[in-house]
């Protein structure tokens, strides 16, 4: 997989709705064929929504798999096994994105969070927000470390895309208390200082 911060996200580049559709419903429809032990084999389903087809790839079973190899080891539902995936060792307590009014109210604290405003140097030129550190987007893989010694960073952009890029960068790279501000400088000049220029 490439680093989250070199590709753009589907915030970023957009989704076409119908795909989403598409897959759930036929997510939904084998998930009930599975229930009703309609399937009995298993498969790879490819759908090619531009091209209007789909195709069905089977798949070799795995007589080594825990769940449906020929020595199967877990023949139940183990609970210890959700709550150990979504442990707070594994899933920061951190929320990956905040309002700019949570951010605003972070920021008023007696030990606010580590502002950093990954824009480009001619959008800080138009506005900014007092006491943000500039680090450009470009520059967050080569510089995350710097960021790794703050227990609490918000990343802030023109709209919230760009920062969300490097929030799951830095997420990726073990700095669990980041978090995103949604909707970026834009909603802070609607929401908190009418006085920013917007652009």
């Amino acid at each position: 997989m490439p680093d989250p911060a070199t590709v753009p996200t589907c915030g970023d580049a957009g989704v076409l709705g119908a795909t989403c559709g598409v897959i759930g419903s036929w997510m939904a429809a084998e998930t009930v064929a599975i229930i009703l032990k309609q399937r009995t084999a298993s498969k790879l389903l490819m759908i090619d929504v531009a091209g209007g087809s789909s195709k069905s790839l089977g798949l070799s079973a795995d007589s080594h798999c825990p769940l449906c190899g020929s020595a199967p080891t877990i023949l139940s539902i183990d609970p210890k096994r959700y709550t150990y995936a979504c442990s707070p060792k594994i899933m920061s307590a951190t929320p990956l994105e905040i309002s700019v009014e949570d951010a605003q109210r972070l920021l008023s604290l007696n030990n606010p969070p580590f502002l950093v405003d990954v824009r480009e140097a001619d959008e800080l030129a138009i506005c900014q927000i007092a006491g943000a550190v500039h680090i450009p987007l470009s520059q967050i893989p080569e510089r995350w470390s710097d960021l790794s010694a703050h227990t609490s960073v918000l990343v802030i952009c023109h709209h919230g895309g760009r920062s969300m890029r490097a929030t799951q960068f830095l997420r990726s790279k073990g700095v669990a208390g980041v978090s995103n501000i949604n909707g970026g400088i834009d909603a802070w000049a609607v929401k908190i200082d009418p006085k920013l220029a917007r652009y």
